[in-house]
């Protein structure tokens, strides 16, 4: 389940919270995401997140937070949109990862 809420505070800027609260068969978490996008002219768009999530899962219990930045552009004839995402984990697991869309 994902609750959240967004804001428009211009015609160029929102902002926007969320909750997920994950289940699966071998863990379970609440996942809290602040973000902004920003549409600064006609087709692009720019944004970040923030996240912050405690997982629960068969090892133990796991703590992670993300940043994120994304940007893209939409034409009539194309359409680009990519993302760089950093997470951490600590806790029962010890991870720093780098992830890309």
């Amino acid at each position: 389940w994902t609750l959240g809420q967004r804001w428009r505070l211009s015609n160029q800027v929102s902002m926007y919270n969320e909750s997920q609260f994950l289940k699966a068969p071998n863990e379970s978490g609440l996942a809290h995401t602040y973000g902004m996008d920003f549409y600064p002219s006609q087709g692009w768009n720019l944004g970040f997140t923030l996240q912050s999530a405690r997982l629960d899962k068969e090892i133990g219990e796991v703590d992670r937070r993300a940043v994120s930045l994304s940007g893209g552009h939409t034409s009539a004839a194309t359409q680009w949109q990519s993302k760089l995402e950093w997470r951490e984990d600590t806790g029962a697991e010890r991870r720093e990862q780098w992830v890309t869309t």
